[in-house]
C-alpha cells in the first residue's frame, strides 16, 4: 500500500486516551464489517473506518518502533504459510474424491 497517512507522532502525546481511541476505531470498523455481513452495507462508513484503523496502526507502528521491514517480513511469511495450508486443503479434498495428482 502506498498511502499517505502523513506524520501521527504528534497524536501520540495523547497517551493512553490515544490507546483507548485504537481499541475504539478497530471496533468501529468491526461494527461496520458486520453490518455489511448483515445486508446493510455502507461504503461510506466502511471506507471511514477502514482509513481511521490504517491511521491508528500507523500510529501503534510509530509507538513500538516497527519497521515497514519488519512487518514485510511477517506479512510474507504468514502469506506463503496461509498458501502452503490451502494447498495441502486441496490435496486432501482431491484425494477424498478420488482424484489422483
Amino acid at each position: 500500500m502506498n498511502l499517505k497517512l502523513h506524520n501521527q507522532e504528534q497524536f501520540l502525546k495523547n497517551g493512553r486516551v490515544q490507546e483507548i481511541i485504537w481499541v475504539e476505531e478497530l471496533g468501529e470498523l468491526q461494527h461496520e464489517i458486520t453490518k455489511a455481513l448483515r445486508g446493510m452495507l455502507s461504503k461510506t462508513h466502511l471506507v471511514e473506518e477502514f482509513a481511521d484503523v490504517l491511521i491508528c496502526l500507523e500510529q501503534l507502528k510509530i509507538k513500538y518502533n516497527i519497521s515497514d521491514e519488519q512487518l514485510q517480513e511477517w506479512i510474507d511469511y504468514k502469506y506463503n504459510r496461509e498458501c502452503n495450508r490451502q494447498e495441502q486443503k486441496n490435496k486432501i479434498h482431491l484425494n477424498n474424491t478420488g482424484i489422483s495428482l
